[in-house]
C-alpha cells in the first residue's frame, strides 16, 4: 500500500508538470488534445490515489500522516508551536518559491523569484560543493548564493528567533540550510539552531511521541559486514562507547555481535538508539532504505525501512551516524519515505540522520559532542546539535565534515 501510494503521486506530479509546460506556451500553440488526455489521465489516477490514500487512513492514521502530506490549518500549526520557535514553510512553484513565516503570534508570508529549474541546478552544484574533499571557494560561491535566494530576504520577518524549523519542498529536502553562508562568510548555523520537519502533520505527531525519556542507550557500532563489499568503520565503534558513558544505563553492541536480529529483540527497552554503521538509501523504493548490521542465521543484517514501521519504539532519539541514510540523490519526488519516516512512525519523535557519506572521525566527533551537550549540559537536542556542528566547522571548515546531519521531528 505503501509503494502504491507512492508511486501514484509521483505519477500525478509528473503529469501536472506536463501539463503546466504545455499550458506555459502560447495558447495559440498549446495542444488542446494532449491537455485533455493529461487530465483525463490525471482525474482517473486521483481517483485511485484518494481511495487508497482512504484505505490506509482506515489501516492507520498515523502511517497516513506520515507517508503523505496531510497540512494542517495555519491557526492550528500556530497552536503546536512553542514560543521561541519559527517555522519556515518552503513551497516551490513553476517560477517562484512562496514561503510561510509562521510562530505562534501569526504568520507572514515572501515570495522568492527564481524558476524551479534554475533551484534544482544550484541546489544540485551546491550538494557537489558540499561534498568536496579539497579546500576551494566552490562552496562559499554557493553557500552565498543560495543565502541570498532562500534566506536573506525571509531574515527581516525573523526577528530575534533563534531556532527554525525548515519544512523543505521538492529539492530543499536536500540541502542542509545550515551550510548556508552569509555575505561576511559566517555559516547560518553560526547564527541559528536548525531543524526539519518533513510536513506540519508529521511535527505535530512528533511532538505528541516526546516522553522526555534519556536514561539509557543502545549502540550498534562498526558492525561485521562479512561477506558484503562494504568497508570496515573502525572509528564507529569507538564512537558507540564513548557515546554511551552519558547514561546510567547502556549496551553496546560491535563487530559480530552487532546483529539485527539483537536489534530487533531489545531496541524496544532504550531511550537512545544509536547507529553508527553503513546506512543504504533506496529513492525508487524508499521502504527498502537500509540500515547495515552484522547478519547471523537468524537475519541477514538489513534493517530496512518497512521493517522499521513494526516496531514498537519508546525511544527519545534515533541517531543514524551512518552513511546517505537520509534522503538520497536529488530527485523530484514528494512526500519522501524512507528509513526517517519509519522511525518516526515506530514510536522516536527525534531523529538525526545524513544526507551524504560522511567521513567516520568528523562523525565520530560529532556524536561525542552531541551527547555530551545534550545529556551533560541540559541542552536541547537542536541546541546540542548546533553547538556540535559550529565547533567542526571552525575545527574542519569543508561542510562535508560537519553539516550533512540535520535533525528532523521535535527539536526539544
Amino acid at each position: 500500500m505503501f509503494n502504491k501510494l507512492q508511486d501514484l503521486e509521483i505519477r500525478i506530479t509528473s503529469l501536472q508538470e506536463k501539463e503546466r509546460q504545455e499550458r506555459s506556451k502560447p495558447t495559440e500553440q498549446q495542444n488542446t488534445a494532449y491537455l485533455e488526455e493529461l487530465q483525463k489521465i490525471q482525474k482517473k489516477l486521483q481517483q485511485t490515489y484518494f481511495q487508497v490514500k482512504e484505505d490506509l487512513n482506515h489501516y492507520s492514521p498515523e502511517v497516513a500522516s506520515l507517508v503523505t502530506i496531510n497540512p494542517l490549518t495555519l491557526n492550528k500549526i500556530r497552536g503546536i508551536l512553542d514560543k521561541e520557535i519559527i517555522l519556515l514553510d518552503y513551497y516551490i512553484t513553476g517560477d517562484r518559491i512562496l514561503v510561510w513565516v509562521v510562530e505562534q503570534e501569526g504568520i507572514k508570508t515572501k515570495e522568492i523569484n527564481i524558476k524551479d529549474i534554475n533551484l534544482n541546478q544550484k541546489v544540485d552544484e551546491a550538494r557537489k560543493a558540499f561534498t568536496a574533499t579539497e579546500e576551494d571557494c566552490e562552496y562559499r560561491k554557493i553557500c552565498k548564493e543560495l543565502y541570498q535566494i532562500l534566506f536573506a530576504q525571509i531574515k527581516p520577518l525573523i526577528g530575534n528567533k533563534t531556532t527554525i524549523g525548515i519544512i523543505p519542498h521538492r529539492s530543499l529536502f536536500y540541502l542542509p540550510f545550515q551550510a548556508l553562508m552569509t555575505e561576511e562568510g559566517k555559516f547560518l548555523v553560526d547564527h541559528y539552531n536548525l531543524f526539519y520537519i518533513p510536513s506540519a502533520s508529521v511535527y505535530s505527531y512528533c511532538l505528541g511521541k516526546n516522553r522526555g525519556n534519556q536514561e539509557s542507550y543502545l549502540g550498534f557500532g562498526n558492525p561485521s559486514f562479512e561477506g558484503t563489499d562494504l568497508p570496515s568503520l573502525p572509528l564507529s565503534a569507538e564512537e558507540v562507547k564513548i557515546a554511551a558513558r552519558n547514561f546510567i544505563y547502556n549496551d553496546v553492541f560491535t563487530g559480530k555481535e552487532a546483529t539485527e536480529t539483537k536489534f530487533k529483540e531489545i531496541c524496544s527497552n532504550f531511550d537512545v538508539i544509536h547507529f553508527s554503521t553503513h546506512g543504504l538509501a533506496n529513492d525508487q523504493r524508499p521502504l527498502y532504505s537500509m540500515i547495515c548490521l552484522a547478519k547471523d542465521e537468524k537475519n541477514d543484517g538489513e534493517v530496512r525501512a518497512y521493517e522499521v514501521f513494526s516496531l514498537n519504539l519508546k525511544a527519545n532519539l534515533v541517531a543514524l551516524g551512518a552513511c546517505e541514510t537520509g534522503l538520497g540523490k536529488l530527485s523530484e519526488a514528494e512526500g519522501l519515505i524512507g528509513l526517517v519516516r519509519s522511525f518516526l512512525y515506530a514510536g522516536t519523535p527525534t531523529v538525526i540522520a545524513s544526507l551524504w557519506s560522511v567521513y567516520d572521525r568528523p562523525t565520530m566527533e560529532l556524536f561525542v559532542k552531541f551527547f555530551e551537550y545534550w545529556k551533560q549540559k541540559g541542552m536541547s537536542k537542536v541546541e546540542a546539535l548546533g553547538r556540535a556542528q559550529r565547533e567542526l566547522a571552525q575545527e574542519y571548515g569543508l561542510p562535508v565534515a560537519w553539516s550533512g546531519f540535520i535533525l528532523i521531528g521535535d527539536y526539544r
